[in-house]
């Protein structure tokens, strides 16, 4: 039971960074570049 939550809780982490980066990329392609 303790590995399963303890995998439960890796994707979890790994899932929420992916969504936070793929939000980042939407926001930067709507974002005008001006560099």
């Amino acid at each position: 039971m303790a590995i399963t939550l303890a995998v439960s809780v890796e994707v979890a982490t790994f899932a929420n960074v992916a969504t936070q980066e793929l939000f980042a990329d939407v926001a930067a392609s709507f974002t005008p570049k001006n560099q």
